[in-house]
């Protein structure tokens, strides 16, 4: 790569960086404001939490796997979802007594398998 070339990348990452700002910055400013911005991963992990606390009810244990397949439709969260487990969860729900925890993970699977 010729310096010129150097010179002008590096102009054009400098001209990006003044454009858009940090996701830090923009958590900072937004947790001023009251108001919480987490990432798909984040909400997916809580999700999962929510799925395996055994305090949780048959019905918030459908809506986190609801939710879930929402999330793993997009391949980024898809990966992340199995890298944390994510299937050992879906094969709980597969195995469960319960038919809509059973359907909801199936859907779960499908959307994560789809991609």
């Amino acid at each position: 790569m010729k310096e010129s070339e150097k010179a002008e990348r590096k102009a054009r990452e400098e001209e990006v960086r003044k454009k858009f700002r940090p996701i830090e910055q923009l958590k900072e400013e937004f947790e001023k404001l009251n108001m919480k911005i987490e990432t798909d991963y984040e909400i997916m992990v809580k999700l999962i939490s929510k799925f395996n606390s055994s305090a949780s009810m048959l019905d918030e244990k459908v809506t986190a796997l609801y939710d879930l397949e929402y999330y793993v439709h997009q391949v980024d969260n898809a990966k992340d979802f199995l890298s944390m487990g994510g299937l050992r969860l879906v094969i709980e729900g597969l195995n469960s007594s319960e038919a809509s925890l059973k359907e909801h993970a199936a859907f779960v699977l499908g959307a994560a398998l789809s991609r």
